[in-house]
């Protein structure tokens, strides 16, 4: 039988901590008896320091996803409001943005630069998907529907945003947007 086929021995040991309990499983024998020989006031301080580690940000999860949609709803009043210290927030230093006009923006265009959208206001986001890659990266894909002065005057804009964990706050680094063609127009 080849080596890697061989199921291996378990050594199991387990810990009760207020109303929960904790398996630790090793790798062999030794691991074990120098676990069990230790005393478990140490294991219980270890886990007090993970879990302050935690709330002060020193270990950081990944949000779900309706923080992203909040995220980018907060970023979208900030920019039609230009509400620069929002932006400030929300944006890294390293920001930069290709627009639908193919221009290409940094964080101090857009904190100096006008409001964005002009006349038009975001009603509605869509189709939106956020997928992270581990605790620090995050990309954001919809559609943000626009409105502007006049009823029928839709505009439907496809945004990709990416987002990095910096020191436990999100914060954005890319974003891409293209207008949505209307397919009447296409057909003709």
């Amino acid at each position: 039988m080849p080596r890697h086929a061989r199921s291996r021995q378990r050594w199991l040991s387990s810990v009760s901590l207020g109303g929960g309990t904790i398996t630790i499983d090793f790798m062999n024998r030794s691991q074990h008896t120098v676990f069990t020989r230790c005393s478990r006031v140490r294991l219980t301080a270890a886990l007090a320091i993970f879990s302050s580690l935690s709330t002060i940000g020193c270990i950081t999860t990944t949000p779900p996803a309706s923080r992203f949609v909040e995220i980018e709803h907060r970023w979208v009043d900030a920019l039609q409001t230009h509400d620069t210290a929002t932006l400030d927030q929300l944006l890294d230093d390293t920001f930069i943005d290709s627009t639908f006009r193919g221009a290409l923006r940094t964080k101090r265009d857009v904190l100096t630069g006008p409001p964005a959208a002009g006349s038009y206001r975001s009603i509605r986001f869509g189709d939106v998907a956020v997928r992270t890659y581990g605790n620090h990266i995050a990309v954001v894909t919809g559609v943000n529907v626009l409105r502007g002065k006049g009823v029928d005057d839709i505009v439907r804009v496809r945004f990709t945003d990416v987002f990095v964990n910096r020191r436990g706050q999100w914060r954005a680094v890319s974003a891409q947007e293209t207008v949505q063609a209307d397919l009447k127009l296409w057909r003709r």
